[in-house]
């Protein structure tokens, strides 16, 4: 999809699950420690792969995770910290984002997210 490569990001991804958590005594839920380092090794990620220049018009999404095991895990549940973390690198924010496409695939030795964006 695109002509300047991939977007990678090392290791499992962390689920929206885990995420957020909730403050005893605060109002609201915050990101967790897990969730937000994973987000910025997205942004990281974007900062270092992508070479072209920022899209705002609607966009095509695929991501590809590598899992290292095959624990049962629903697919969904990554996409939103990895939206978040591209956001302000390839896009402007994810509510451009019109066609989403998600691959489960197992690699043991190398976990990863490879992800691609286009403009449609």
């Amino acid at each position: 999809m695109l002509s300047s490569g991939i977007i990678v990001v090392p290791g499992n991804p962390v689920s929206v699950n885990s995420a957020y958590r909730r403050m005893p005594g605060r109002y609201g839920m915050f990101l967790a420690a897990e969730a937000r380092g994973w987000k910025e090794s997205v942004a990281w990620a974007a900062k270092t792969d992508w070479k072209k220049p920022m899209l705002f018009g609607r966009v095509a999404i695929e991501i590809i995770l590598y899992y290292a095991d095959f624990r049962r895990r629903d697919i969904d549940n990554s996409q939103k910290l990895i939206f978040d973390g591209l956001a302000g690198i390839v896009y402007r924010d994810d509510s451009q984002i019109d066609d989403i496409r998600i691959v489960r695939r197992h690699d043991k030795k190398k976990p990863r997210v490879e992800i691609t964006a286009r403009e449609i």
